[in-house]
């Protein structure tokens, strides 16, 4: 029997276990219709996951699964945070080739830290530029009642009815009041640190003679970086 024929069930296995590891990552819709999660005051290992990074990893985990932010924080800051812009090559696009006002939309993933690991993650998608990714295999684009059909989770609305929170989880959803959709997500380690994300602003910079887009910048409070 050659070599390669006795490494074939050794593969096959490999496989099987790497495809289960990955649906286990990604299937949060699952795991927020297991009835244990009602009373939850966390959300499940598969809800805490949004894209390449999740709850718990580190600092350095982070920069190797996303590269350089577009803002970051001083890291004296109690609870230090990025802002990663999709898509990830927009500014180096702007500079090459200015466009229109109208032709730039963009989303955002933001990380909030505590003693070097990650307590909250943010995602806030633009349908022009979705992103690439979900909280798991939950992707925001989609009407907020479909989402809690397809969990079968339990909304606790906000006074003004544009955040649907999950259950007693701190996991949360931004929901467009005008069509229904949830376009934005939250999910922290616990109900204090899902307040810790970061409210940003997005400014466009424009040249001077035909006013298209070059660049942007951002905005935190106080704070700015620009591209």
């Amino acid at each position: 029997m050659s070599s390669l024929v006795r490494r074939l069930p050794l593969v096959a296995l490999l496989g099987c276990l790497l495809s289960a590891g990955t649906a286990a990552a990604e299937n949060c819709s699952t795991a927020l219709r297991d009835p244990g999660s009602r009373a939850a005051t966390a959300a499940p290992a598969a809800c805490t996951r949004i894209g390449p990074v999740a709850l718990g990893m580190s600092e350095a985990q982070v920069n190797a699964a996303l590269g350089r932010p577009e803002y970051a924080s001083g890291a004296a800051a109690p609870h230090p945070f990025r802002v990663y812009v999709y898509p990830r090559d927009l500014a180096a696009t702007l500079a090459r080739q200015p466009q229109p006002e109208t032709e730039v939309s963009h989303s955002e993933l933001r990380v909030v830290f505590q003693d070097h690991k990650v307590v909250a993650l943010s995602a806030i998608s633009d349908a022009r530029t979705p992103l690439p990714f979900g909280l798991g295999d939950v992707r925001l684009g989609q009407p907020m009642n479909a989402i809690a059909g397809a969990t079968g989770a339990q909304l606790r609305w906000n006074a003004t009815r544009d955040e649907a929170f999950i259950d007693r989880m701190p996991l949360s959803f931004d929901v467009d009041d005008g069509n229904g959709e949830a376009y934005g997500v939250h999910v922290a380690t616990d109900m204090a640190a899902l307040g810790l994300g970061p409210v940003t602003q997005f400014h466009l910079r424009k040249d001077g003679g035909q006013g298209r887009v070059t660049g942007f910048r951002i905005s935190v409070d106080a704070l700015t970086d620009a591209h």
